[in-house]
């Protein structure tokens, strides 16, 4: 063994043998503060607001990881913005991974981490947060995707800063952990608003029974479509907290407008299995047979890249069809296509198809759940497909690949659709929620 070797074996055992001692105190630690924690939750208030006359109240949004660029972080950023203007708000992001915020964070809205990732030099005073930090968590959910992301020290951090919580906060939760934690762990006079953003039967059973189990201690939950607003109702029930359905703005960024007469389709997303990228292709190659000169350009980040790539090869359609990576330009891409396609297997609310409604694209989608069916009147401002119908959604690309006149009129049609998910019309809703008054449901 090398002199190398016997340091790096002789530091593996010190940094193991100072984990086998500090996670230990640490679980400890927090099994106590969980219990006195969860002694101070019970019986929270659904009071939205404080009383009348009293200063508008804070508002937090909790996400996971706000550095990042997804849906869920763009639609929290125009929400904050709005809210800015009457209340003081902050974004606090459990992780932070980057340097940079892939995000541009509004005017008068605060941001701030949790846990800092970039900050990994050890210190004398940050050595035990690194352990812990490597230790697998013991509150966030094991059903909730992001479990991997999570860990000891995530906990830990949580717990403190939702017990530091003044009474009469607004804290928004985006996740279905964040909503379990806050629900246990905030002070009972904290409001916690609940926002789901996936629809209730997305979640395994677990997680949906830890859900039905928590959810009565929230002040209020939100979901972002009528369906789900049923749905968590009929699962609630009586004795659950009033359940509003208040849908995702789009941001206001100029996007478009599209080119009714290019020959280009455009999708963008995830590349993961949810966003049916796989399915997008099958029904390209076949509807391309016979347009040769329409091509297929897919933006986006995610695992299944090489997969989708080696699609591309597999089905003939190279020079045709590119997966290329995220940007942050993506309307301005948008511009040169004239229908956009969301072929995802399931969805919360797609955010990006009501951007390209916006950019005045024509859009064909799967009418997956859920969102595209409360977004998309078939045949007057878009067309939707049955769920992963992967012929039916060939026979829909053929169709406005083959019909200009179709295109420009779904496309002129598109913009009015989307003027009630304006971040003016959905920020007057949450205005109306803050202030008590409960908004209607339809959108």
């Amino acid at each position: 063994m090398t002199r190398g070797e016997r340091l790096g074996s002789l530091g593996a055992r010190v940094v193991g043998g100072a984990r086998a001692v500090v996670v230990p105190i640490a679980v400890a630690w927090l099994e106590r503060a969980v219990g006195r924690a969860q002694a101070r939750s019970r019986h929270r208030t659904r009071q939205v607001v404080l009383p009348a006359g009293a200063a508008r109240p804070p508002v937090r949004f909790l996400l996971l990881h706000a550095w990042g660029v997804g849906g869920t972080i763009r639609t929290t950023f125009t929400t904050a913005a709005h809210l800015s203007s009457t209340h003081d708000v902050e974004v606090v992001s459990v992780l932070r991974g980057v340097v940079e915020p892939g995000l541009a964070v509004p005017p008068g809205v605060r941001l701030r981490a949790l846990h800092d990732r970039t900050r990994r030099r050890p210190t004398p005073r940050n050595v035990a947060a690194l352990l812990l930090a490597k230790a697998p968590p013991v509150l966030w959910h094991k059903q909730d995707w992001a479990y991997e992301r999570a860990s000891l020290w995530t906990d830990m951090l949580l717990l403190r800063w939702l017990r530091s919580l003044p009474d009469g906060t607004i804290v928004v939760t985006t996740r279905p952990a964040l909503t379990l934690l806050a629900s246990r762990l905030a002070p009972a006079g904290v409001v916690v608003i609940a926002q789901e953003h996936q629809h209730l039967s997305h979640h395994r059973q677990d997680l949906r029974e830890a859900l039905a189990a928590s959810l009565p201690n929230v002040s209020m939950l939100l979901t972002l479509t009528r369906a789900d607003c049923t749905a968590y109702e009929e699962l609630l029930g009586a004795t659950g907290p009033p359940v509003r359905a208040i849908p995702n703005a789009v941001p206001d960024v100029p996007a478009g407008p599209g080119d009714p007469g290019a020959h280009r389709l455009i999708a963008a997303g995830r590349l993961n299995h949810q966003k049916g990228f796989d399915l997008l292709l099958a029904a390209f190659a076949t509807a391309s047979a016979s347009h040769p000169d329409w091509t297929l350009d897919i933006f986006g980040e995610g695992p299944l890249r090489p997969k989708l790539e080696e699609l591309v090869v597999s089905l003939g359609l190279v020079g045709r069809a590119r997966v290329n990576h995220s940007t942050e330009r993506l309307g301005e891409r948008m511009r040169d296509a004239s229908v956009h396609v969301l072929s995802s297997r399931f969805e919360g609310f797609p955010l990006i198809l009501l951007e390209a409604m916006a950019a005045g694209l024509c859009v064909v989608s799967f009418d997956c759940p859920t969102g595209p069916g409360e977004i998309i009147t078939d045949e007057s401002n878009g067309l939707l497909v049955p769920a992963q119908d992967v012929p039916a959604m060939a026979a829909a690309l053929d169709r406005v690949m083959s019909d200009e006149p179709l295109r420009r009129r779904l496309a002129a049609e598109a913009p009015a659709a989307m003027r009630p998910y304006s971040s003016q019309q959905v920020g007057r809703r949450w205005d109306e929620l803050l202030a008590g008054s409960n908004p209607a449901n339809p959108v």
